[in-house]
């Protein structure tokens, strides 16, 4: 899954098997609209029979798993903003990226802006705090004068000037 330089659109491949995917969006056929994203709906899909997060991905049948299958917690759907229907539902590798793609699309959306993760939380925090000190020091300069030119300074007082044998 990867988000367009312009924000508009998010590009992803629908597969069940994990594959390297080249920089760009070549290999990304499938586009979701950013626009329509209504709603980010959390821990609503399974992870497909083939992948076992602690085995790794099934290579025969014989290696599914015979389990039933339940909600991951590092899933979310896209909902439209008509009626309410599932764009994409989509499964994180990890909780580190499950946050940064929640929080980052929610804060695309139209009525978003709010973080639901911890992580992020703290990140926005820090650089809340972060820019409230660079405001409180004004390390802008923008009071600062720079003279047009410079003349000469006077020259020194004495020209017995010592060298150190090294």
């Amino acid at each position: 899954m990867r988000l367009d330089r312009n924000l508009k659109y998010i590009h992803y491949c629908d597969s069940a098997v994990k594959f390297p995917v080249r920089s760009g969006l070549e290999d990304l056929s499938d586009k979701i609209d950013v626009s329509q994203i209504g709603e980010i709906a959390m821990n609503t899909c399974a992870l497909p029979p083939n992948i076992n997060v602690a085995a790794g991905p099934a290579q025969t049948v014989s290696d599914l798993p015979t389990v039933s299958l339940s909600a991951s917690p590092l899933s979310f759907s896209l909902l439209s903003v008509r009626g309410g229907e599932s764009l994409g539902d989509h499964v994180a590798t990890d909780p580190s990226r499950w946050a940064d793609w929640t929080d980052g699309l929610n804060m695309l959306r139209r009525d978003g802006g709010h973080v639901a993760t911890p992580e992020t939380a703290g990140f926005v925090n820090s650089l809340t705090e972060i820019g409230l000190k660079i405001k409180l020091l004004d390390l802008s300069g923008e009071k600062v004068d720079i003279p047009s030119s410079l003349g000469p300074g006077p020259p020194p007082a004495d020209t017995n000037f010592f060298f150190s044998d090294l």
